[in-house]
């Protein structure tokens, strides 16, 4: 009887170390996990930032792109803004007159 209660023992201290040492290495796994996580969380954040930061620049292109004019349309747009400098110091003119 005493030696299946020693049995017994040694068999419950064996499944005992075997599940603490299992809890330790789950453990080491979830604190690893957890830092991951966390820089994870940061690398997020910073890039929802850099999403919002995009996104203003984006908009701002968007109000500025239909202002500027290339090539022949930017010919046109002087000389269309020449000839209504000309009306509006003509009206001036005619006006202090």
């Amino acid at each position: 009887m005493a030696d299946e209660l020693q049995s017994r023992l040694r068999s419950l201290q064996s499944k005992a170390k075997l599940l603490t040492e299992r809890y330790r290495l789950l453990l080491h796994q979830k604190q690893l996990q957890d830092s991951e996580l966390q820089q994870l969380q940061h690398t997020v954040k910073q890039q929802q930032k850099q999403i919002a930061l995009l996104e203003q620049q984006l908009e701002q292109m968007r109000v500025v792109t239909p202002l500027t004019v290339k090539g022949a349309d930017l010919e046109r747009s002087r000389a269309v803004l020449t000839h209504l400098v000309r009306d509006i110091d003509k009206c001036i003119a005619e006006l202090t007159d």
